[in-house]
C-alpha cells in the first residue's frame, strides 16, 4: 500500500499559493492592459518610470514594513499565533511569492481599490486574500498593518510605485530568508523519504543545533517514533508542543499508544480535534487509539472521517478494515465495488472486496476474485494473495490445496503474517496442533498493525475450537 508522499504534499501546497496569487495576477493583468481600465493606475503612476524620490521612500517604507513584520511575527511566535511555518521546497513559488504577488497585489488593492473605495476597504480586501495562508491573529497584526501602510505609502507619495518596491523588498527579505534556512530540513525529509532515516536524523539535528525550531523537532520526532525510540520522539514532542505545535501533541499521543498509555494519548487527541478538525492525520490516530481500546466503532467513525477529508488510498484501506471489524460486511462490499470503479486493478481493494464477500458466504464469488488478485498481484503482494486464497481453500475442505498454497507463499516471503496464520489453521484441520501453534507464533512476530493482532486473536481462537472438538 503506498504511503502518503510528503515531499509531493509540500509541493502541492506551495503550488496551490501560486494558484491563489495567478487569480490576482489576472486580475491585475486585465487593469493594466485594458485601456478602458487603466484609468486609476494612470493616476497613481503606474505606466511612467518612478522618479529617484520615489524609488527610495519605498526602499525607506520597505525597510520600515520588513522591520514591523519581524517584530510581529515574533510576537505571533512566542504566543503560539501563528500558523506553523513549512519549509519552502521548490524555487518558482518562492520567486513568484518575492516578485509577481506584489507587483499583482498592489495593482488589484492599492491602484484600482483603494483609488475607487478608500484605504479602509482596500486594506481589508488585501487582508482577507490571506486568509487561508495565514492564523486570524496574523492577519490582525501583520496582514492588516501591512495594508494600511502600504495604503499610506500611496496616500503620502501619489505614486504606486513607492507600494510596489516596499512590498517587494519586505516579500523577498522573507521568502528568500525562509527558502534558505529551508534546505537542510527539504534534504533531511527526501532522505526519509528515500529509507536514509539515518541521514534525516543528522541532517535534522544539525538543524535544531542552529536554532530548535518546532516543525523540524516535530520532524526528527516522527523519524524516531518509526524507529521505535519512543523516549526521544517525546523530547522533541514536548519541546516542539512548547513551541505551540499542535500536531507535534499528534505524534506524542501515537507515541502514548505505543505505550499503552491511551489516558495521555486521549488527552493529546482531544486537544488535537478540537484545534484540527479537519486534519486526517489527527483522526487517523484517533482511530488506531479507539481501536487498540476494542472501541471498533468509535474507530470506524474517525477512520471514515479521515478518508473523506484525505481521499487517499490508504485511509480508504483503514475505513474499509474498520467496517470489517464493526462486521458491517454489506457496507464494506458497497463501499469497496464504489472504489474499484476508479481504480479496478487495485491489490488491497481486491482483497477486501473478496473478505465481504467471504462473510457474506458467498463463497464462490470470493475465490472468484481472489484468483483475480493472484493474476494483478505484483511480486510483493503474491504471497499474501496466495495465503488469502488458501483461507477460501480451507473453508472450502480443501486442506492440502490450502497448505500447500501457504508453503508457496512462505517460500516466496518468509514473514509473511498471512500466510503463517492461515496455515495454522490448515495445520490445525489436519489435527496438527503443535505446527499451527508454531505458525501462530510466526504470525505473532510478523504484525504491523492492530486489525492483525485482532485477527490473530480471532484465528487463535478457531484453533481452539477446532482443538476441544477433538477431544469430544
Amino acid at each position: 500500500m503506498k504511503k502518503p508522499n510528503t515531499a509531493g504534499k509540500l509541493r502541492l501546497a506551495e503550488w496551490r499559493m501560486v494558484g491563489a496569487m495567478s487569480v490576482i495576477a489576472l486580475a491585475a493583468i486585465e487593469f493594466a492592459v485594458i485601456p478602458e481600465l487603466q484609468e486609476p493606475l494612470i493616476n497613481c503612476g503606474f505606466f511612467h518610470v518612478p522618479p529617484a524620490m520615489v524609488v527610495a521612500s519605498g526602499i525607506a517604507g520597505g525597510i520600515v514594513l520588513t522591520a514591523y513584520n519581524l517584530v510581529s511575527n515574533i510576537y505571533l511566535k512566542n504566543r503560539g499565533w501563528n500558523k506553523l511555518s513549512r519549509p519552502l521546497w521548490s524555487l518558482p513559488p518562492v520567486l513568484a511569492a518575492a516578485f509577481v504577488a506584489p507587483l499583482s497585489e498592489e495593482i488589484v488593492f492599492r491602484g484600482v481599490l483603494q483609488n475607487e473605495m478608500g484605504i479602509l476597504v482596500a486594506s481589508l480586501a488585501f487582508t482577507l486574500a490571506h486568509l487561508r495562508q495565514v492564523s486570524y491573529w496574523n492577519l490582525l497584526l501583520s496582514k492588516l498593518p501591512t495594508g494600511l501602510i502600504l495604503g499610506g505609502l500611496l496616500l503620502a507619495t501619489h505614486n504606486i510605485w513607492t507600494c510596489i518596491i516596499a512590498h517587494t523588498l519586505n516579500n523577498c527579505w522573507f521568502m528568500f530568508r525562509s527558502y534558505s534556512k529551508s534546505r537542510g530540513v527539504v534534504r533531511a525529509i527526501q532522505a526519509n523519504l528515500d529509507g536514509e532515516k539515518e541521514k534525516a536524523l543528522r541532517l535534522l539535528t544539525a538543524e535544531i543545533d542552529k536554532k530548535p525550531d518546532a516543525y523540524t523537532l516535530r520532524n526528527r520526532a516522527s523519524i524516531y517514533l518509526h524507529m521505535g525510540e519512543y523516549e526521544k520522539a517525546l523530547a522533541d514532542t514536548n519541546l516542539a508542543i512548547e513551541k505551540f505545535d499542535t500536531w507535534s501533541r499528534i505524534i506524542r499521543a501515537e507515541v502514548s499508544i505505543k505505550r499503552k498509555n491511551y489516558e495521555e494519548a486521549t488527552k493529546d487527541l482531544t486537544i488535537c480535534l478540537k484545534q484540527l478538525p479537519k486534519d486526517p492525520y489527527a483522526h487517523r490516530v484517533a482511530a488506531r487509539l479507539h481501536q487498540c481500546k476494542n472501541e471498533f466503532r468509535e474507530s470506524l467513525a474517525h477512520y471514515k472521517k479521515a478518508f473523506q477529508l484525505s481521499k487517499s488510498t490508504p485511509d480508504l484501506h483503514n475505513y474499509l478494515q474498520a467496517l470489517y471489524l464493526v462486521k458491517d460486511y454489506a457496507e464494506c462490499l458497497k463501499e469497496s465495488d464504489k472504489a474499484l470503479v476508479k481504480n479496478p486493478k487495485n491489490f488491497w481493494l481486491m482483497l477486501t472486496k473478496s473478505t465481504a464477500l467471504l462473510a457474506l458466504e458467498q463463497i464462490d464469488q470470493a475465490l472468484k476474485v481472489r484468483e483475480e488478485t493472484i493474476a494483478i498481484a505484483n511480486p510483493t503482494e503474491l504471497p499474501t494473495a496466495y495465503a488469502f486464497k488458501a483461507e477460501i481453500l480451507e473453508q472450502r475442505g480443501q486442506h492440502e490445496e490450502a497448505l500447500e498454497l501457504c508453503n508457496k507463499a512462505l517460500e516466496i516471503s518468509p514473514k509473511n503474517f498471512y500466510a503463517y496464520a492461515y496455515r495454522a489453521i490448515s495445520n490445525a484441520s489436519r489435527g496438527k496442533f503443535d505446527e499451527a501453534a508454531s505458525d501462530i507464533e510466526s504470525a505473532r512476530k510478523e504484525i504491523v498493525e492492530h486489525g492483525q493482532q485482532v485477527f490473530l486473536a480471532e484465528t487463535e481462537a478457531e484453533i481452539q475450537v477446532k482443538k476441544s472438538a477433538l477431544k469430544f
